[in-house]
């Protein structure tokens, strides 16, 4: 067929009025940010720490870096770095004795398990700047295309719909916030596995059945590589309860045991392959995972259920106010604007109309007959109430042991379950969707305004709350603003305009958290800056490098060098010993940025001891020139101190780094 403008345009139209528009966007951005080479990590805070300042940074092209968003920019950016230098090995012999790279943090390397972390094979055919936005940006299009179809399959037809849900559970501000693959892997697979597990109930044929089981196969094996349980626990109970509620939604109990009985030979597949395939990875990397259980940090926590903030669970409306740090360092529910993120809970405003449409007689559009419980799809309710209510008893009711015992809840933080309610928030307003939309009755103006109204007085107490209990972090014009959005929506979904209703959720949730993670060009300063360059210039020999400020704590690793700083995610305790013989694990034993606090002081000698810090952090006080750094085979220290030859005589060169405002120096020992 010749290409003409007519023909073009024809295509065009026809891709616009297809279920496939959406993507084809999705993947035209995407693609483009990989071409390019953008991604959003926060690593440009570089420049603002070397230079002093938070202009001039040519690869920062919109927004700024976010120094809180540390557990990127300086662990996982920064340990895919170090994989790059050294090849992609599974076990990275640079960090201490030697780390296992496949567990806990997601990072590339030449694993077969790597399989299973589609977001990292991007680096082992593209050039590194290439794939590592590839990667960035993996999840966001994989997230937003699984609530897309999963829309679809609920409500056949709502593109615009779908788009829209789709659009709000990524600008939302626990995903934005949180943005690293624990948190869109562990959303992206959860809602993947209950797509697939619905399709696999609708297939009817062999070749559908088993390419569906191929896929949940690939879908449960990477949710659980993901190996965060206190993301994937919330949302498995949620998964888990959604699909049981659907089965019953869509047979009577004697039709779903025939389906169950046809499919069980599938199901039995899954299961055995899905517990194969973890079985091996548990057991290949099983020194790791025990050494990471068993830590003091983050290992064998016992959380309680109970005492968290109502308020601050609905405080998602507000979420612009933490863009900036000067109003958000004023919020005192949490200490921080990660803590703090959370979703727009819209389903909870819904749920009072379904009640009241469910208890109340309708007009004559049907017949002025009660509605019967099988009118609001009660399998499906079920399936959500039951771990809405779990999940809510377990953030408000303290004493719920068991119960977290039985669930696993107990190894959650109470903060980290808000994932689980967010992914039961984007179900809950599909199912409302799903019943109001098959009625032929429409709530009044009325009675739609009435909702709102009750749904503009939640939202408002809750902001005027927050303007309360948080002074300096927003004013009362600006959190009866932020109360309005909800409640408008709300009203527009009640009048059965959803498309309307879901736009302003979406517009309101991409405007308080677009700019919370930058665009970013490559690696910008992290790579290109003095103190890199100047450690490149040293042989690249046996000898360890260790560094005194957390800034610095893994560059020596991001040039291929071998060291004793870094991050430590699961303890090497060999390494420690000589310090205290094993009585002190419980500071050292822990999910730890380590670095080393030289003394500078030359009128005193102190001995080698570890120093109080925090939970995620090991720093050990030792002299530069003592016993445990000359039989460690450390030579090399980065530090941001004078450190002086007269006193610390092991020092056989001092490399001055000039930086703007500050000196930084490198020290090769005896």
């Amino acid at each position: 067929m010749k290409v003409t403008k007519k023909n073009i345009l024809a295509v065009f139209k026809k891709l616009v009025s297809s279920v496939w528009f959406f993507p084809t966007i999705l993947l035209m951005i995407f693609f483009t940010l990989v071409k390019l080479g953008i991604n959003g990590s926060s690593i440009g805070i570089y420049n603002e720490v070397l230079n002093k300042t938070s202009t001039g940074d040519s690869s920062l092209l919109l927004g700024k870096p976010r120094a809180i968003r540390s557990d990127e920019w300086i662990v996982i950016t920064q340990m895919v770095i170090s994989q790059k230098e050294e090849g992609y090995p599974a076990t990275n012999m640079n960090i201490g004795n030697g780390q296992d790279m496949n567990v806990a943090l997601d990072v590339p390397s030449k694993d077969w398990s790597q399989l299973f972390r589609p977001q990292n094979h991007a680096f082992f055919v593209l050039p590194f700047d290439n794939a590592f936005a590839y990667r960035w940006w993996f999840f966001a299009v994989v997230l937003m295309l699984a609530v897309y179809f999963f829309t679809l399959t609920l409500l056949p037809g709502r593109r615009l719909i779908a788009s829209l849900l789709a659009l709000s559970v990524y600008f939302s501000g626990f995903v934005q916030w949180w943005y690293q693959s624990t948190t869109l892997g562990t959303l992206t697979y959860a809602i993947l596995i209950a797509f697939l597990i619905i399709k696999l109930f609708e297939a009817t044929s062999v070749r559908k059945r088993v390419f569906l089981s191929l896929a949940l196969i690939y879908a449960f094996a990477c949710f659980a590589i993901i190996l965060y349980p206190p993301f994937q626990i919330p949302c498995a109970l949620v998964v888990a309860s959604f699909v049981i509620g659907y089965a019953f939604h869509i047979y009577r109990p004697k039709q779903l045991w025939r389906v169950l009985k046809s499919l069980s030979p599938y199901i039995v597949s899954i299961v055995v392959a899905t517990i194969a395939i973890i079985g091996l990875y548990i057991y290949q990397n099983q020194g790791a995972i025990d050494a990471l259980r068993n830590t003091s940090y983050p290992g064998k926590r016992i959380v309680e259920s109970g005492g968290y903030s109502p308020t601050h669970l609905l405080s998602g409306s507000v979420a612009t106010q933490f863009l900036d740090y000067s109003t958000a360092q004023f919020y005192t529910a949490e200490p921080n604007q990660s803590e703090a993120s959370t979703f727009i809970f819209l389903s909870f405003f819904l749920a009072p109309p379904l009640l009241y449409m469910m208890l109340k007689k309708i007009d004559s559009e049907e017949k002025l007959r009660k509605n019967t419980l099988s009118d609001f799809a009660p399998g499906l309710l079920a399936g959500l109430a039951v771990p809405l209510t779990l999940l809510l008893a377990w953030l408000f009711l303290p004493g719920l042991a068991l119960i977290g015992k039985v669930t696993l809840l107990n190894m959650v933080p109470v903060n980290r379950l808000i994932i689980g309610l967010g992914l039961l928030n984007l179900f809950a307003v599909i199912v409302f969707i799903v019943i109001y939309s098959k009625k032929q009755h429409t709530l009044s103006r009325t009675t739609a305004l009435v909702f709102s109204l009750i749904a503009f007085s939640v939202c408002a107490f809750v902001n005027l709350q927050i303007v309360s209990q948080s002074p300096g972090f927003i004013n009362i014009g600006l959190a009866l603003l932020f109360a309005l959005p909800v409640p408008a929506a709300t009203y527009l979904i009640l009048r059965k305009k959803f498309s309307y209703g879901l736009a302003i959720l979406a517009v309101f949730s991409v405007i308080g958290t677009a700019l919370v993670n930058p665009l970013y060009l490559g690696m910008g300063k992290s790579v290109d800056n003095p103190v890199i360059a100047a450690v490149r210039e040293y042989p690249d020999d046996n000898a360890y490098w260790v560094a005194d400020d957390m800034v610095f704590e893994n560059f020596a690793l991001m040039t291929g060098r071998k060291s004793l700083s870094g991050v430590f995610y699961y303890p090497q305790k060999g390494l420690w010993k000589s310090i205290d013989n094993g009585s002190q694990e419980t500071k050292y034993n822990r999910y730890a940025h380590v670095i080393y606090a030289l003394d500078g002081d030359a009128t005193k000698t102190i001995a080698t001891s570890f120093a109080e810090s925090g939970a995620d952090q090991l720093i050990i006080n030792t002299e530069a020139c003592s016993n445990f750094i000359q039989s460690s085979n450390i030579k090399y220290i980065i530090s941001s101190k004078y450190l002086s030859q007269d006193d610390q005589t092991c020092i056989a060169k001092v490399q001055p780094i000039p930086l703007t405002g500050q000196t930084s120096y490198i020290y090769t020992l005896k």
